[in-house]
């Protein structure tokens, strides 16, 4: 869990363990979406045969797999998002989550377009 912590160092980063939400921050409520995000996250640890601690190793050690995993639970999260709020609103928050998407956090390893394709919003 060491390593997970690490991402207290990144502000506003959010993380899932164990069907628990962890906000470093702690600034705010946490918004519907972004709960629903981190939802898709505890079913994928639990799916994940050794469960919690195995889903966070190969999270950690694992580009592609990590982008696989954050690319389900960001299409849930945009999903949400997208029934409280307007087209310019959607499209400023689709843009974010491509930017987090095709930077540094997830491994630089795609373009913010092919984020945009793998969201598959519109």
């Amino acid at each position: 869990i060491d390593a997970i912590l690490k991402v207290r160092a990144i502000p506003g980063v959010m993380f899932a363990y164990d069907w628990t939400i962890h906000n470093p921050t702690g600034k705010g409520d946490i918004p519907i979406w972004q709960i629903e995000h981190e939802v898709v996250h505890f079913k994928q640890q639990d799916a994940t045969p050794g469960g919690v601690k195995a889903w966070w190793f190969k999270y950690l050690v694992n580009v592609p797999w990590r982008l696989a995993q954050e690319v389900e639970a960001y299409k849930r999260d945009y999903e949400v998002f997208s029934l409280h709020n307007n087209r310019e609103r959607k499209r400023a928050y689709m843009r974010g989550i491509c930017q987090l998407l095709s930077g540094p956090l997830y491994g630089n390893a795609i373009s913010a377009h092919k984020a945009r394709l793998m969201i598959g919003a519109e």
